[in-house]
């Protein structure tokens, strides 16, 4: 694992804005379709894709975004906001960037056909073809849904970026981002890639289906980007409590626990279950003592995750 540099200089030379993007949550809906590892934070929504979206549609993105690894950006359209403008902008791309995606993508493992190295212009017709079919069937009625989550965590930045200004909101996106100077750096990273975002700026956009990993955009002529874990991603989630950790432990703590299968701040534990911040802090202690979950302290926030002791009781 490298660490991945998004040279900024100093804040004020950088156009930084938050963002939305259907593509990254598609194209990470298409990796949990086909993994084989349960998907417990988003089952339902999942279950309902896997009922909804045509095989054939899926067959044809699975062998872009199937599983972990490099996914052209041409096919995630990072700058697309809606569904309609994802799919409109596939269909659009140009081929020079869809033949340059595609062999990146070969060079980095992805078995792809033939014909699609050969000819990028009927690899851009069938996988934009599957791509509006994967909408059209089943992502497009999930994505109000995620929409709001999305517009919900880009609000709250907002209102800390006016507070307390931008190295402030990009500390907090996710345990893995540290400002160094006039350097954003992204640890764990599978590709170690560094970014000069003078001159082009940086998107920030959350993401629900991408937790907990995010992702990055670095290619042209797309604006660099970082997708970093939404707040309060679970709020998408329709599962029922687990009986026995309820039992044992007592509904709130049980919730928490169930919450943390992603790293998470006192505050949005504390959002997403509806009770207040020191009520909060009380039940983490608690589980903190009994060695559930483990907690960071990154400047004034605690972030708290499940420690594998708590994933070994199958709560």
């Amino acid at each position: 694992m490298g660490t991945d540099r998004f040279i900024l200089g100093s804040p004020e030379l950088v156009a930084v804005r938050f963002a939305v993007a259907p593509g990254i949550e598609g194209t990470r809906a298409i990796r949990r379709l086909m993994s084989r590892q349960p998907a417990p934070l988003h089952r339902a929504l999942i279950e309902r894709l896997r009922r909804d979206i045509p095989a054939g549609a899926l067959q044809v993105l699975a062998r872009l975004a199937g599983a972990r690894g490099y996914t052209p950006d041409f096919l995630v359209q990072p700058e697309a906001t809606t569904p309609e403008e994802l799919v409109g902008a596939t269909w659009s791309t140009p081929l020079g960037i869809v033949d340059a995606g595609l062999h990146q993508a070969a060079a980095e493992g992805r078995v792809l056909p033939g014909e699609w190295l050969a000819d990028p212009e009927h690899a851009r017709s069938q996988i934009a073809a599957a791509w509006e079919s994967f909408w059209m069937h089943g992502m497009q009625a999930q994505w109000p849904r995620l929409r709001a989550v999305l517009d919900a965590d880009i609000a709250a930045r907002a209102r800390q970026f006016a507070q307390h200004g931008l190295e402030s909101v990009i500390e907090n996106l996710d345990p893995r981002l540290r400002w160094r100077g006039t350097t954003l750096q992204r640890s764990e990273s599978r590709f170690a890639i560094e970014t000069d975002c003078r001159g082009r700026g940086l998107r920030l956009v959350p993401t629900v289906l991408g937790w907990p990993r995010g992702a990055i955009t670095t290619e042209e002529p797309w604006t660099p980007t970082i997708y970093y874990p939404a707040r309060n991603a679970t709020a998408t989630a329709d599962r029922d409590l687990p009986r026995a950790a309820a039992a044992l432990i007592g509904s709130t703590r049980a919730r928490i626990l169930d919450h943390l299968r992603i790293p998470s701040r006192t505050s949005d534990v504390a959002a997403a279950l509806g009770i207040s911040p020191p009520t909060a802090s009380h039940h983490l202690r608690i589980l903190g003592d009994a060695g559930l979950i483990a907690t960071e302290r990154r400047g004034k926030e605690a972030w708290h995750a499940r420690t594998p002791a708590a994933d070994e009781l199958g709560w």
